[in-house]
């Protein structure tokens, strides 16, 4: 089911008749005095030699300009039906005192390309007031093409031509709060930028998973998770050695046709946990190794407990670099984001355990801690790395670069975190979400917030727009004030905030809702700043008017939403 709330609209174009090649007639006389019209270009050669058309007529003398001096009409140069809407409005222009030209249109406003959050009102000019979050439409194919089963959405990428890629898992059986998983196939799907499925595809294994997905500047879409069994993306059948899990990578077109794909494992448990790519096409993946001798494509390591990695490859996945991060206890990197050049690299991950990301050993504090890492794209070179504890459980959620290159996080803790801006609280028995901004030379802290008064609330996405504008996706299931008004779940319930570069001003917060638990995984901002965000639900899904309430049917079942700027 696609549900969207703007009216759909038809193109209609000619078609190409390679044997009926014409040249157009010639172009209109220059105009003469006011007036007065000028002289008619040539006509237009015929067709070729299996054409009965003639040739083009001649072209109408141009027409002069006649006005009275300081005659006022209105005027509006922007796109059909544009004016009047939102802040768009016609200008005025005065015939000048010669009467023979008219002057610029005066306090004409058009549609600008992008939201602008500082600016009240509708400045695109769509129908819909920008920074309120109001939702454009919504891909929840429930009953359509899942099935009772269980399905989620863990990832999310934008197309460069304003859709977007999810992936994730179908025809699984998954816990309440979605960490379960039994059985499944990996799931990717590409919607278009009118909110309509283009292509869904479906791969099925003992188990599959898939929980990263990215897209390249020419549309090419790159999958990552792990699998137990035997999976095939359309290539060769990729088989696990025994029933521990192992790393799936692949490659897909813009029409979902196979490019390439490769298996990255050993006996031991491998997760793929994310993925991105730059603008040349080479790609970057995070994830955990365990215990057994592994190779990601360099030199073979061998692993002590759950080590954090980090790797690259080329647009034909070949082997650039990776780094397997051998460390007492358990670590895991969770996910990645890299600069569009590919010079830096940003992984968000977690350990219980004094950990070295490259940089040299940073000491853990108590329980789980947060640990971010920065290299050289080019070739994997550490540039810095932090681990962020306290008492109590510091997890992570999620990191975006900003647009002058300083590190945004994102996550949950309870009892305290400290980035470097003295101790952030967690009220007594809940657990809070964090959102910082560490330099781009250092990881040194720039600012940090905590949000979260009753219950639990995790931070799980996190993204900036071009403008440098903020938006965090999560789950809660208490309440919690982001700026504007406590808002409060009815179980679990998905957030999205918005805030604004300077002092990270709340600008909106949008809830998802309605009966049973919803929960949003992540999101992405597409080039009009419309943050796109996926989950799943058990029971209802509602994501507000104009859209309708969506309900489950079976257990739980994915969902992708796009809310405006």
């Amino acid at each position: 089911m696609v549900l969207t709330s703007a009216a759909s609209c038809v193109q209609v174009l000619g078609g190409d008749n390679p044997y009926n090649e014409e040249e157009p007639g010639g172009a209109g006389g220059m105009a003469s005095a006011v007036g007065s019209g000028g002289t008619g270009g040539a006509g237009g050669y015929a067709g070729g030699s299996s054409s009965s058309s003639t040739g083009g007529g001649g072209g109408a003398g141009g027409g002069g300009v006649s006005c009275t001096p300081g005659e006022t009409r209105p005027c509006y140069a922007g796109p059909a039906g544009t004016e009047g809407v939102g802040n768009c409005k016609a200008g005025v222009e005065t015939c000048g005192d010669d009467g023979m030209a008219w002057g610029i249109c005066a306090n004409e406003v058009m549609p600008e390309p992008v939201e602008d959050c500082a600016i009240v009102g509708d400045e695109d000019c769509d129908g819909i007031d920008g920074c309120t979050g109001a939702p454009l439409e919504a891909f929840t194919p429930a009953g359509e093409t899942m099935g009772s089963m269980d399905e989620a959405i863990y990832d999310v990428a934008i197309t460069p031509d304003g859709g977007y890629v999810v992936a994730g898992v179908v025809k699984t059986a998954l816990g309440g709060d979605f960490f379960g998983l039994t059985g499944g196939a990996a799931y990717v799907a590409k919607i278009g930028a009118d909110g309509a499925l283009v292509w869904e595809k479906d791969f099925p294994s003992t188990v599959a998973i898939a929980r990263g997905v990215a897209v390249s500047n020419t549309g090419d879409v790159v999958l990552l998770g792990e699998f137990t069994g035997t999976v095939n993306f359309g290539g060769n059948d990729l088989v696990t050695p025994d029933q521990s899990g192992d790393i799936f990578l692949v490659k897909l077109d813009a029409a979902g046709a196979h490019v390439w794909s490769e298996r990255y494992g050993a006996t031991g448990t491998q997760s793929g946990q994310d993925v991105a790519v730059d603008d040349a096409g080479n790609v970057y993946i995070t994830g955990g190794v365990y215990a057994d001798p592994v190779s990601l494509g360099g030199a073979t390591v061998d692993p002590f407990y759950d080590d954090v990695f980090v790797a690259s490859y080329g647009p034909t996945g070949n082997h650039r670099w990776s780094h397997i991060f051998v460390n007492n206890g358990e670590q895991r990197g969770r996910r990645i984001v890299v600069t569009p050049d590919g010079s830096r690299v940003a992984i968000i991950g977690a350990t219980d355990d004094d950990t070295n990301l490259g940089g040299g050993e940073m000491p853990d504090g108590m329980g789980e801690d947060v640990v971010v890492g920065v290299y050289n794209g080019a070739d994997g070179t550490h540039a810095w790395s932090k681990l962020f504890g306290g008492n109590g459980d510091q997890r992570y959620g999620s990191v975006a670069f900003a647009p002058n290159g300083n590190v945004l996080v994102t996550g949950r803790f309870s009892e305290a975190i400290d980035f470097g801006g003295g101790a952030m609280m967690a009220p007594m028995g809940t657990t809070s979400m964090y959102v910082a901004e560490l330099a781009a030379a250092d990881g040194g802290h720039l600012r940090s917030r905590r949000f979260g008064i009753t219950g639990t609330t995790r931070g799980t996405a996190i993204a900036a727009d071009d403008a440098g504008n903020v938006v965090v996706v999560g789950h809660f299931d208490g309440t919690v004030d982001f700026g504007g008004a406590v808002v409060t779940a009815s179980g679990w319930d998905v957030f999205v905030a918005k805030f604004s570069p300077e002092n990270w001003t709340h600008l909106w917060t949008r809830q998802l809702g309605g009966q049973g638990n919803q929960f949003g995984w992540n999101m992405a901002i597409d080039a009009k700043g419309n943050a796109v965000v996926g989950g799943g639900f058990y029971d209802q899904l509602v994501v507000g008017a104009p859209l309708p309430i969506v309900t489950s049917t079976g257990g739980a079942d994915l969902f992708a939403v796009r809310l405006s700027p």
